[in-house]
Parts: C-alpha cells; sequence; structure tokens
C-alpha cells in the first residue's frame, strides 16, 4: 500500500490528542510524527491513545524537539498554545518543507504576530484555521437554511455564562462571516468589563458585551457573565422573526417554530474528513488563512484595547489562548 500521508504533528494536549483519536480512525496509510517539549504531555496521549484499538496502518514516532529528526511532510497541525505557535511555524519553515498547513486557534496574541504569520505563507494557499463548525452537518444545514433565504444582513446574539468570550469569541466571528460572507468592519468593546485568570495557567478572560459590525449590515452580539457555568445560545435575528441555535441539545429553531435536530461533531470525528480533503483533494472547507486573520486582528485590537484601559502595566501579547 502506497503511503497516505506523512503528517507532523506540534502539540499533544487535549486538542492535539483529538487529532491523534482521530487519525487513529483514518483506514489509509499515515506517519505521523509527534512534537511535543512536555514529557508528561507524550506520555498522557500515548497512554490515551493506547486504551483505543490501535490502528495497525498507522505510525507514531514522539519526539520532544523538531531537532531530533529531518523529514518532508504533507500535512503539518500546529495544535500548540497561540503565546507558541508564530514562533514554531518558523522553526518548521526553517527546517522542513510542508505541502499543507492546520493551525489551531486563537492564531496569535497580537496583531504584529498575525501579519508576520500572514507574511510566513503568502505563497501558500494550502494553509487552512481549525474553525470546526465549518466541517459539521449540522451547522452545514443552518447555513444552508440563511443561503436560501438571501438574508442581506443577520443580527447575531450569543448568550451565556462561563463560556470563555476572549478565547471562543473567534469561533463566533467566524460564523456570522461563512454565513453572510461578510468581514468585519469596527468594534465596540466598551461594555467589556474587567479581565481575571483563566482556568488555563498564564492566560486570561474577560467578562461582559463584546460587538463587532460587519462590513454589509450584520452585526454579532457576544455576552458572557460570571457566575453559573451556562452553555451560550444563539440568536438570529431576521426578517422573518428569530432563528435559535442550542448547540448544547443539538436544537435549531426556525421562525416558524419547526425544529431541526443535530449535534457539535467531536474534533477526532472530523479529522478524517479533514485529512481526505487536503490530501486526497488538496482543498479543505476549513476556513482559509487570509479570512482567520482578518477576524483574528480585529478581534485582537478590541480586546487588546480594552485590556490597555484597564490595566496599568505595559504588555505587547494579548494573555488568551
Amino acid at each position: 500500500m502506497d503511503l497516505y500521508c506523512r503528517c507532523l504533528l506540534i502539540g499533544c494536549g487535549n486538542i492535539g490528542f483529538r487529532y491523534l483519536q482521530g487519525i487513529n480512525n483514518i483506514n489509509k496509510r499515515i506517519d505521523i510524527y509527534v512534537v511535543d517539549k512536555s514529557k508528561e504531555a507524550i506520555s498522557n496521549a500515548n497512554i490515551l491513545l493506547n486504551k483505543c484499538a490501535l490502528n495497525p496502518l498507522i505510525s507514531i514516532k514522539y519526539f520532544n524537539d523538531i531537532s531530533d529528526f529531518q523529514e518532508e511532510f504533507d500535512l503539518a497541525i500546529i495544535a500548540t498554545t497561540a503565546l507558541a505557535r508564530v514562533k514554531i511555524i518558523e522553526e518548521i519553515l526553517n527546517k522542513f518543507k510542508v505541502k499543507s498547513w492546520i493551525l489551531e486557534k486563537v492564531l496569535a496574541q497580537s496583531e504584529k504576530d498575525l501579519l508576520k504569520m500572514q507574511q510566513f505563507f503568502k505563497n501558500n494557499q494550502n494553509v487552512w484555521v481549525n474553525h470546526p463548525r465549518r466541517l459539521m452537518d449540522f451547522h452545514k444545514i443552518i447555513k444552508k437554511n440563511f443561503s436560501e433565504k438571501n438574508y442581506t444582513s443577520l443580527d447575531v446574539y450569543v448568550r451565556g455564562s462561563e463560556w470563555g468570550l476572549a478565547c471562543n469569541a473567534i469561533h463566533f466571528i467566524d460564523l456570522v462571516s461563512w454565513w453572510t460572507k461578510e468581514y468585519i468592519k469596527d468594534f465596540d468593546a466598551s461594555n467589556l468589563l474587567n479581565w481575571v485568570e483563566s482556568k488555563r495557567k498564564g492566560f486570561e478572560e474577560v467578562y461582559g458585551n463584546l460587538s463587532f459590525s460587519f462590513d454589509n449590515g450584520s452585526n454579532l452580539h457576544l455576552m458572557c457573565d460570571k457566575g453559573v457555568n451556562i452553555f451560550h445560545k444563539v440568536e438570529i435575528i431576521t426578517r422573518d422573526g428569530l432563528w435559535e441555535i442550542d448547540e448544547l441539545n443539538g436544537n435549531f429553531v426556525l421562525p416558524n417554530k419547526d425544529v431541526i435536530s443535530g449535534e457539535l461533531d467531536y474534533l477526532s470525528s472530523i479529522v478524517p474528513y479533514m485529512f481526505s480533503q487536503i490530501i486526497e483533494e488538496n482543498k479543505c472547507d476549513l476556513t482559509n488563512l487570509d479570512e482567520s486573520i482578518n477576524s483574528h486582528i480585529k478581534l485582537i485590537n478590541a480586546l487588546t484595547n480594552h485590556r490597555k484601559s484597564n490595566i496599568k502595566e505595559k504588555f505587547i501579547n494579548l494573555p488568551i489562548t
């Protein structure tokens, strides 16, 4: 059997392990090189993966540093924190030949790093950012309903408590861009509250309201309260009335109160389709890098401007991941 794919995975924490799970379910030959500076992370990933039914077609090699080997790769997946991503990409570009890339988000912690990343890939169109809802059947149905209505603009409200506004806002920005084919024009961060330490050491979160306006009239309002962990819900106001998305319970409620059922797919379950598109078809339904960077820059600027107005010390990078 011919080699299907030689893959480089940087980072095997929670998200990186989900990629490993998904790759293990692909019925093709794949050589995967997994790199993480943490020996504990590698050990945990290896233990968890061995609890699954291991795919004999998959070969996995673990390393603590990219200096330990020399290869060419069909696909590189960067599943590190945002803080390290730009540096790691630069190191990989200087050492390896890589055909295609999947980058996790938040992409970077500053506009400077986002623009640097964009420059890295100015001649490579095979770079995608993992906004996974674009690959989920449930969200494809939602988009299809909006497309059939030919709405000129949408007013979107995301409400909930403790859903991680700073690190998860980019998901909903991407959703609106995907639904409407619009880009962010402006933002309003005046109703955000104080920054606080997040559950993940070294990173921060923020509560309150953050709004974005898009270039064809759509608006996105993100509201995150402090308190009991209440899963977010999404409301979309249109000329036909209110559409509601309850991702936790898998319900999409139309203005006439009809309900379409679905579910949020785990990353591990959509990885096989993702690989198939990229390796076999040289394309992917994920967000391309330039589009995602456009959204990231507006988000990073909105959050950075607010944080600068709320703390006294100077900072370069926004501590979100």
